[in-house]
């Protein structure tokens, strides 16, 4: 990257339980707005901003079966599966305690749910557990004296990485989620439900910004379809972003893996061509 003598890297410390925030909205504290001392470029300056995620603390207090997919119809009765953790095991033990006449089975080899209507009778479903337990909505007739299958498969994980995104600047970044403000980077989920999710990189990917000034970064954490992350107890969370600078003009060289990969793909290139002749 390009620097001038009055230019100096910069990390951003940016911690939930710190002052001089603005938690946007109204009851998480996974949107929040971080003030700081301003970072400025002159409008002389040919460089640009470029902001990297270089280390996250992120408690996944996460609720797989929550608010949006705990809902089931079954022949018009409506069921709610309370808020929380489930193993399938725990799931399904809870869902013939409550249902009686359907009974529930789980098969681990196909990872599917059947049930068991008694005395046998049509299925019409619906509700928001969809990809919670595999199952589409719609009526199925009376095929198999009242045993069905889930088409869908299992799946007790709410969002399998959490987003960053920040509201205030802008990027060349892309995502399917047409916001305004930018996309930094996603954290895969590597730990357990209730543990603390540990990222760091000394080396993070570093995106452009076309921002002059930075006085306040709003850091929203979402959910893999880029809804609000729902932290259960509103834990508190730590990350550092890092700020450099980088001339348009210049053209960044390639890490030396890279650089051996294109040239070992050149050179056969040239030997394919030289083959042909």
């Amino acid at each position: 990257m390009s620097h001038s003598n009055t230019r100096s890297s910069t990390k951003i410390f940016l911690s939930s339980t710190g002052t001089n925030q603005v938690i946007n909205g109204t009851s998480t504290n996974t949107d929040i707005s971080f003030y700081f001392d301003p970072i400025i470029l002159s409008t002389s300056d040919t460089a640009h901003f470029v902001l990297g995620l270089e280390q996250a603390s992120i408690p996944v207090s996460i609720n797989m079966v929550n608010n949006t997919n705990n809902s089931m119809t079954i022949n018009g009765n409506v069921y709610t599966i309370p808020v929380g953790n489930y193993t399938i095991a725990d799931l399904i033990t809870y869902l013939n305690t409550v249902y009686g006449a359907i009974q529930f089975v789980y098969y681990p080899i196909s990872n599917k749910v059947q049930v068991t209507i008694v005395p046998a009778a049509v299925l019409v479903i619906s509700g928001t557990a969809t990809k919670l337990l595999g199952f589409t909505a719609g009526t199925y007739p009376d095929l198999a004296a009242g045993v069905y299958i889930f088409t869908g498969v299992v799946n007790l994980t709410s969002t399998t990485g959490i987003i960053i995104q920040l509201d205030n600047v802008k990027t060349s970044n892309r995502d399917n989620s047409f916001r305004t403000g930018a996309t930094l980077a996603r954290i895969p989920i590597t730990c357990s439900p209730l543990r603390i999710l540990q990222y760091f990189n000394a080396t993070p990917f570093y995106t452009q910004i076309s921002n002059r000034e930075l006085t306040f970064l709003r850091v929203r954490l979402l959910n893999d379809d880029y809804t609000l992350l729902d932290l259960v107890g509103q834990p508190d969370w730590f990350m550092v972003i890092r700020v450099d600078y980088t001339d348009k003009t210049v053209v960044q060289d390639l890490p030396n893996e890279f650089k051996a990969m294109r040239e070992e793909m050149n050179a056969r290139q040239l030997a394919d061509m030289i083959k042909n002749k």
